[in-house]
């Protein structure tokens, strides 16, 4: 079946058909193309593969230019039968922070981007589909996808891209902003290099099997892939009903059940914990409330409990003006404090003046838009760009006045182990 839409520029074409279930991380390491992406959901069952490039926007768009593409979408939408979405698909996001953009190791890496894919397969255990699309997106622009390039020499071993001591004087920094009343919050990272000692395709296996609440998805890009497990939605919509989640506030698991039962207590009742992390409900709740008719805010955490680390999270919902969609949403949200800092523009500010790494892609948001406007982005966490036979893994945490250096160092640590673990430079310790 082929449905076609006029757009500003020529129609866009689609067709489908229904084929049988289909292993999607084997599909995505064989799609013969460049640009390739990778959705997985092991524990709601939705996995999504997209190779090869229609169209693409090369900045994420905002505004009337938005409309116009949702609109060309909308105008070829395909049901999909058994399927919880309409094809065909955009796939897109953000990198963390676009005006840092172009420095290695993401020199060939967009500040945002939109693709109008080729070829898509859909699928669940039960169902699936695939989708061959052809056309332009309704907007001017022009960008294409980076040559394959030989990497300079990188050491085999570990390699700390920030120092300790120097994690010591930016904490430091950041408690002199927050005393002179800059900042509330700011999220600092920390950067690793590694060497892979298994496959992409054992390290893809592995993050699923490890980590079936998360969302795994993978970007490839020229000759990088951009990997991530992230157990954190930046929004969902579907309709007009929209889900979202506050996750700020960490801690580790326990080694027994009690010990872990009490962890997560002592979480619960942690006053540093509980001020970070409602810094971010706060901010979310500001930026949904303008776009929402209605909100849903958990009147207390909850702690989100994963295999190697415990969480504070907060789940939102609420449902979306008449005029308000996805594009608007991702917009307003990214970069949330959990990932940034408040207030937004200062810690923004002070990251570009004091961060000494390139965050890249590494928590900015990667998802998908269906043709009826619904879709799903993550904040990309749990990060690492793989290139060359070198990986570069990336870890986070916020940073408030009661923070302690050594504690917050031990807590990224705890967060490189999954990546470190999934490709294969640290023990396997689920």
């Amino acid at each position: 079946m082929i449905y076609h839409a006029l757009t500003l520029t020529e129609a866009i074409a689609c067709t489908q058909h229904a084929v049988a279930p289909f292993d999607p991380i084997c599909r995505f390491l064989t799609a013969p193309s460049a640009w390739r992406f990778l959705w997985l959901q092991p524990t709601e069952g939705l996995h999504i593969v997209a190779y090869g490039i229609a169209d693409m926007l090369p900045t994420w768009p905002t505004g009337d230019r938005a409309r116009a593409i949702q609109e060309a979408l909308a105008a070829i939408q395909v049901a999909l039968p058994g399927l919880p979405l309409n094809g065909p698909l955009l796939i897109g996001g953000r990198s963390f922070d676009p005006l840092s953009s172009g420095i290695a190791p993401w020199e060939d890496f967009p500040p945002g981007l939109l693709v109008l894919p080729k070829h898509l397969a859909i699928g669940t255990q039960e169902q699936a589909r695939e989708l061959t699309i052809t056309g332009q997106l309704p907007i001017e622009h022009a960008w294409s996808i980076p040559p394959r390039r030989s990497e300079g020499r990188v050491h085999a071993e570990t390699q700390q891209l920030l120092s300790f001591a120097a994690w010591t004087q930016l904490i430091a920094r950041a408690q002199a902003a927050m005393r002179a009343g800059i900042l509330e919050k700011v999220v600092l990272a920390r950067a690793v290099v590694e060497r892979p000692t298994v496959t992409l395709e054992h390290t893809l296996r592995w993050l699923t099997a490890a980590y079936p609440t998360c969302t795994i998805c993978a970007l490839g890009w020229g000759d990088a892939f951009f990997l991530s497990a992230t157990p954190e939605r930046l929004v969902r919509v579907q309709g007009q009903h929209i889900e979202t989640m506050a996750l700020a506030g960490s801690a580790p698991r326990g080694t027994t059940p009690a010990d872990d039962a009490a962890k997560a207590a002592a979480l619960l009742a942690s006053a540093k914990d509980r001020h970070e992390h409602q810094l971010v409900v706060e901010a979310i709740r500001d930026e949904l409330a303008p776009l929402c008719r209605e909100l849903t805010i958990s009147p207390a955490p909850s702690v989100l409990t994963m295999p190697n680390v415990q969480h504070l999270a907060t789940p939102i919902s609420g449902t979306l003006n008449s005029t308000a969609t996805i594009f608007d949403l991702v917009d307003r949200l990214h970069p949330t404090p959990a990932v940034g800092g408040q207030p937004r523009a200062a810690a923004l500010a002070f990251l570009r003046a004091n961060e000494p790494i390139a965050r890249g892609w590494y928590a900015g948001t990667l998802g998908w838009i269906d043709a009826r406007g619904s879709g799903d982005f993550v904040v990309t966490l749990r990060s690492a760009l793989l290139r060359g036979g070198v990986a570069w893994l990336y870890a986070g945490c916020g940073i408030v006045a009661a923070s302690q250096p050594d504690s917050e160092w031990a807590e990224t640590e705890l967060k490189l182990r999954p990546m470190r673990a999934a490709l294969g430079v640290l023990a396997d310790e689920r």
